[in-house]
């Protein structure tokens, strides 16, 4: 699969990193929110991003849904909602609690 190649190439830390800076436009950081959303869609590359570490983007996807305008806050939403479903723990569900995120996918995903 495509994650399957992107992976090994840095493909999550140079996604972290544009999610975590504060100074990256809106557009840097929306593009970066889609491509983890975009991955993020099976149980294998919901794993592969369990063990990178990102139940730690929850609160800048959180920071950026909130603070951030137009796609940007979407796609931090919808990055939000697909990490839900990471880890087989319940960490990731009460990070996302922790962080109040649930109100801002209830806002912004279409159920």
């Amino acid at each position: 699969t495509v994650s399957d190649c992107l992976f090994p190439l840095g493909f999550y830390a140079l996604c972290r990193s544009a999610i975590t800076d504060p100074e990256a436009s809106d557009l840097v950081v929306g593009n970066a929110a889609l491509c983890i959303s975009e991955v993020a869609k099976s149980e294998a590359v919901l794993a592969k991003l369990d063990a990178e570490g990102a139940i730690d983007l929850i609160e800048p996807l959180t920071k950026i849904a909130h603070k951030r305008q137009g796609g940007a806050q979407k796609n931090a939403a919808i990055a939000l909602a697909r990490l839900a479903k990471c880890g087989k723990d319940g960490r990731y569900i009460e990070k996302l609690r922790e962080h109040h995120a649930f109100e801002i996918i209830a806002k912004y995903v279409k159920l």
